[in-house]
Order: C-alpha cells, then sequence, then structure tokens
C-alpha cells in the first residue's frame, strides 16, 4: 500500500538522533558562576522591580529573583532597594501604593527564597529587612512574616546551642557511674554486718558478758 511506504530516511527517524540536538547544563545553573555587569545596569534593574511589579509583569521580578545570584549578593539587592525607597510623604497616596507594592514584591521573595535572608549567622539580611518593614511598613504581612521568621530560627538557634551544651556535658559510655543504693541494698548489707561480726572469734566475747565466762569456767572446774 502505497501509504504505508515511507522513504529510508524516514524510516530511520527515530533510530537516528539529530547530530544538532545536544544536552547542555546552562550557564545560569552553575551556582559560582558570576556574570560581570557595566556600573549601573544592576541598579537600573532593582528600580524596575517595584514598577513593573506594580504594573502586574508576570516575568521581570520572578525572572530576576531566580537568576540575581549570578550578578550579586541578596544584600546589596536589599541596600540599592532600601536606598531607592528610603523616604515616603506621609499622606500620600502613591507613595502608599508604592509601599503596598514592594510588601508585596518582597513578601513574595521571603516565601520563595527564604534563605535568601537565612544563610549567614547573624541573620543580617534578615535583620536589615525587618528594620525596614518596622519603619516604613510596621503592620504589613512583611513585617509580620520577617518577625515569625526571625524568631523561629533565634528558637532554632537557642535549642541547637543547648543539644551542643548537652552533648559536650556528656560523660559518655566508658565512664563508670557510683551503683545507685536501693534500700533493700542496705538491708543486705547491714545483714551481713552482723552476719560478720558474730563469726569473728573476737567478737563472740565481746558478746558475752565476762561474769558469764567466770561462772562458765568455774562450773566446768
Amino acid at each position: 500500500m502505497e501509504s504505508g511506504l515511507l522513504s529510508p530516511s524516514l524510516n530511520n527517524l527515530s533510530l537516528i538522533p539529530p547530530q544538532e540536538e545536544k544536552v547542555s547544563v546552562p550557564i545560569q545553573d552553575k551556582p559560582h558562576t558570576v556574570t560581570t555587569l557595566e556600573p549601573g545596569v544592576l541598579e537600573k534593574m532593582v528600580n524596575l522591580l517595584v514598577p513593573l511589579h506594580q504594573k502586574q509583569n508576570p516575568f521581570f521580578v520572578p525572572a530576576f529573583l531566580c537568576t540575581y545570584r549570578r550578578l550579586t549578593r541578596t544584600g546589596q539587592v536589599l541596600d540599592l532597594l532600601f536606598n531607592r525607597y528610603a523616604h515616603f510623604q506621609p499622606n500620600c497616596e502613591e507613595d502608599e501604593q508604592v509601599k503596598n507594592t514592594l510588601c508585596s514584591m518582597i513578601a513574595m521573595w521571603l516565601d520563595q527564597y527564604p534563605e535568601d535572608f537565612c544563610q549567614s549567622k547573624d541573620l543580617t539580611n534578615l535583620n536589615k529587612l525587618m528594620a525596614y518593614a518596622l519603619l516604613h511598613m510596621p503592620s504589613s504581612y512583611l513585617a509580620v512574616r520577617g518577625h515569625l521568621l526571625l524568631t523561629q530560627l533565634q528558637d532554632q538557634e537557642t535549642k541547637e546551642t543547648v543539644t551542643k551544651t548537652e552533648d559536650s556535658l556528656d560523660l559518655g559510655p566508658h565512664t563508670t557511674l557510683a551503683p545507685e543504693i536501693r534500700a533493700e541494698d542496705v538491708s543486705v548489707m547491714a545483714a551481713d554486718a552482723v552476719l560478720e561480726s558474730v563469726a569473728s572469734p573476737a567478737a563472740e566475747e565481746d558478746l558475752v558478758p565476762p561474769h558469764l565466762l567466770e561462772v562458765q569456767y568455774v562450773s566446768s572446774v
């Protein structure tokens, strides 16, 4: 049947993989690869985060949060972001919208990549975030979320410290401890002492009064 006839190249298509399709690991997947940017480029990218997030752009902010570690550190992004929005006018509707957008974006960042704020032992990035949130938006979800995370990490650190202290005070399996003395053991030891005192020759004389010994000697004579 003509419908079942295929050319030799089509018959072998599933057997011979195309030469141009090669599996390669993209550069952005390498955690230690850092891309050098021209001066001012990173700052321009950070300045676009809030406006594009406010316009509900679905691509820029997620892409930046996913890849910025190839460009810089979390602390530098926070510094640029907080310096860009360091001052707000009171009772200004526009500034309130900016704060709401900023809060929403950082909360998304905190929820999706909490490790960015918890890497250092002193929690520098998280404390920096909390200081900014408490200053400009103390009643926001961001402030509450950051406080909960900070409390959890501090409690975890305290538990780890207590565990290490207990482990350091552990005497180990090879240390000989004094045996526990029970009431029944005291009774047994007291009974043994009485039997030993009765069985010893010197103790027999102590148990029999001297005048009885004389009576026994006289009667025996």
